[in-house]
This record gives C-alpha cells, structure tokens and sequence, in this order.
C-alpha cells in the first residue's frame, strides 16, 4: 500500500538549504519531508516505520562533514527499499547497486523517476544480517 513515491525524516540542523534543495529535485514525484526543527516535532520511531513502509524509496541527506552511514541505508537494506541520497560514500559498502541506491550529484537526475518506480533489486540476506542490529550484537 505504497502512499509515496520518497520518503525523508530527519533534523534541519545545518542542512536547510540540501533538504529544500532535495525536494525541488523531486518535485515531479509524490514526497512526504518530515522536517523536524526542534525534539518536540519528531515523530514515534514506530510512525517512522509506517512511512517507510508507505513509500518506495527512503531519502537520505547526510550533513557536510558526515563521513560513514545514518539510518537511512539501513532502514533501506532491512525493508527493501530504494534509497536516494547525497554520500557518494555509499558505493564502498557491500550492498551498494545502482539498482537500488541513486546517489545525487553523481547519477543522471534526469532518471529518478525511472529509478523509483524499477524494481527494487534483490540484496543477499548474507549480505542484509552483517547490518541486522542483532548480528551487530552477536559479533561484539
């Protein structure tokens, strides 16, 4: 029961003007922007979920010096959604496709549409369990 097209939730912080920025980038699909400014706005992790599970591809806008992964591409992996973001980092992680990850800045804007509305690619469930939270608890 897909509702949107991308999905995005996260703080402002620094990064007003990468979020805007986003969402005129997609303005040609169906969006949901769940832009928190302060704590009070946040919204339960379980609605989180809800949305993720709504959409078809989860919006990932990491911040200036961010280096390593935000929740996102994870959220992404575990519920086997597409996943567009800004961190061109992402190709060095072993469950990175161009079938499943769009990385803004880099790929061909011209063909998000198309790339949110594919099929999303298969990833190895050997693959997937390295980042399932209990596997991460197993290896310490």
């Amino acid at each position: 029961n897909l509702r949107w097209d991308c999905y995005f939730i996260g703080y402002a912080k620094d990064r007003r003007a990468e979020i805007e920025k986003m969402q005129q980038l997609l303005s040609g699909l169906r969006t949901n922007f769940v832009v928190v400014e302060r704590p009070s706005e946040a919204i339960p992790y379980a609605r989180n979920m809800e949305n993720v599970a709504a959409s078809r591809a989860l919006v990932d806008i990491v911040q200036g010096e961010q280096s390593g992964l935000t929740l996102r591409p994870l959220e992404a992996l575990a519920c086997r959604k597409k996943l567009i973001t800004n961190n061109p980092a992402i190709k060095g992680c072993d469950f990175y496709s161009p079938a499943n990850v769009f990385i803004i800045g880099e790929d061909d804007i011209s063909a998000i549409g198309e790339f949110v509305e594919s099929e999303y690619s298969p990833v190895a469930d050997s693959i997937v369990e390295r980042y399932d939270v209990n596997s991460w608890l197993n290896q310490f």
